[in-house]
């Protein structure tokens, strides 16, 4: 029943990019597998079975006529947590929701709906503390702190009927407010892990009453809104145990923020995203018009954040605050001007598509920067780009990365010719035994944030191999259960292979 995963490339493991989506198969009782159809060359297969780790990919080469050479994968005991989610009356709940969350945001596991039998199973973990959450939609959820072990673990979920949070909203002049749009946002407690936190929505009555069903105990935000008026908020709304009611929101005649956006192409002015945040946690969006200006409504008082985004990192801002009584406040939001990189990214002198090209400023009181991916022949375009130093990054498929610095005082074309080698070694035990199921990584050294980089497993006799990544300087770093993790320092020439022999398995201190 385990499930194999076969992605096909031209030539060189990147070279000519992915020519097919992956092949799938799964294996039968006895564990073997067939898959037939594959095109000539080199091929990566993958591994996985519920309660087994992972196996990552590794090459097989698929001859111009006959079969490949048989693949044997070995599947070491994985780490999962399973269980029962049931409602206050011990009935299971099927379709409730179960998430993980470690101490690393990148350990985060959603799990599909639990079943008719309310089972739910997680895997792929590691070892350490977690935060567990269990949710219906719109409805309650739990939360519970639990250390999870090497191998399968259990927790049983139960979540309460909660309670009912409930109040008016009315105008300025304590007339009810129909029809208006009223959400409970769960609040994140210092110190709690950020989760996924529920939010429920409900409209109001004729009168203005509104109620919500089935709130867990914890902190909310309430938020109330209609168009015509400015949002109103209430938050630090606390439900421990018992109802919650007499909660009054007023909304109040809203102003409106508009402008002008400058230093932006006005064929490109329909595509810019216009938000303004409060300190709060309220957001208004706007709209922008091909006429190079912009309109945000309904607006209270206070001061406001107003940004307008032409992507993650070409943007404009401007603080703007909002009097009590005022009805409108102009304020032109200026996107930088700067300078154009274009390029070209080459993979052992093959042209890469759809790799992401990101570029960030190495100064932090002058943010600027893009991300692009390549087209079909390995071209990409960055513009207005303020001179100054960037940390450029090129991540490609495989978990592979090239990182460099650049110099921006005008407009730069830049070929980028990613040069490949290769990694290969052994790991061994003090007592010179094979370390057989670890899990190698490597990771850019230059690399502005934390990309994992590509990983491969130890097999029976402690090898491990890379057999294509970019020239460069990185972190090896070795991890197994129950002894302490193991770091080197590899260093990877074009065209050549790094041999690293590791001894492993100290006790990992507790």
């Amino acid at each position: 029943g385990a499930r194999l995963f076969f992605s096909e490339s031209a030539g060189s493991p990147l070279g000519g990019g992915w020519e097919r989506r992956p092949s799938q198969g799964t294996t039968d009782e006895e564990g073997r597998f067939v898959l037939s159809g594959l095109k000539p060359g080199t091929a990566y297969v993958t591994a996985m079975a519920s309660g087994y780790r992972t196996r990552a990919a590794q090459a097989v080469q698929v001859p111009e006529e006959g079969q490949a050479p048989p693949v044997e994968i070995t599947l070491d005991p994985g780490t999962s947590l399973e269980g029962i989610v049931r409602d206050s009356r011990g009935n299971p709940l099927p379709r409730a929701y179960v998430q993980v969350q470690g101490p690393d945001p990148t350990s985060s596991r959603m799990s599909i709906p639990t079943d008719e039998a309310g089972h739910y199973e997680i895997g792929d973990l590691e070892p350490g503390p977690f935060e567990v959450q269990a949710s219906l939609h719109n409805g309650p959820s739990t939360r519970v702190a639990w250390e999870i072990r090497a191998g399968r673990n259990r927790l049983d979920l139960k979540l309460s009927e909660g309670t009912e949070v409930s109040g008016r909203i009315v105008d300025s002049q304590g007339s009810p407010v129909p029809g208006a749009s009223l959400t409970l946002h769960a609040v994140a407690g210092e110190g709690e892990t950020p989760m996924y936190r529920p939010q429920t929505e409900v409209v109001s009555s004729a009168d203005g009453s509104f109620a919500f069903q089935g709130i867990s105990d914890g902190e909310y935000r309430l938020t109330g809104s209609r168009q015509g008026f400015a949002p109103a908020t209430i938050p630090g709304v606390q439900v421990a145990g018992a109802p919650v009611a007499g909660l009054e929101l007023r909304l109040g005649p809203g102003a409106v923020i508009r402008g002008r956006l400058l230093g932006l192409d006005p064929t490109v002015a329909n595509r810019v995203m216009v938000m303004a945040y409060s300190g709060e946690g309220t957001r208004l969006e706007g709209v922008a018009d091909p006429s190079g200006s912009y309109r945000i409504q309904d607006v209270p008082p206070g001061e406001w954040n107003v940004t307008a985004h032409l992507n993650a990192l070409d943007m404009a801002r401007a603080q703007v605050e909002v009097s009590p009584g005022e009805q409108e406040v102009i304020q032109d939001l200026e996107f930088s001007s700067g300078f154009t990189l274009t390029g070209r990214v080459l993979l052992d002198r093959v042209p890469i598509p759809r790799a992401q090209v990101m570029v960030f400023s190495t100064n932090p009181e002058k943010p600027g920067g893009g991300h692009r991916e390549t087209a079909h022949d390995g071209t990409f375009r960055l513009e207005r780009l303020p001179a100054g130093t960037y940390s450029l990054t090129v991540l490609i498929a495989m978990g592979m990365a090239h990182a460099q610095t650049l110099e921006i005082s005008g407009d730069r074309d830049l070929a980028i010719e990613i040069a490949t080698g290769a990694v290969e070694g052994r790991l061994l035990s003090p007592q010179g035994l094979p370390v057989a199921g670890a899990i190698v990584s490597l990771a850019v050294e230059e690399a502005p944030f934390g990309f994992p980089g590509p990983s491969a497993s130890s097999d029976d006799q402690g090898a491990f191999a890379f057999p294509s990544v970019p020239a460069g300087t990185y972190k090896l770093t070795v991890r197994a259960d129950g002894i302490a993790p193991a770091e080197s320092r590899v260093v990877v020439t074009p065209g050549g292979t790094v041999h690293v022999d590791l001894v492993v398995g100290a006790p990992e201190r507790k």
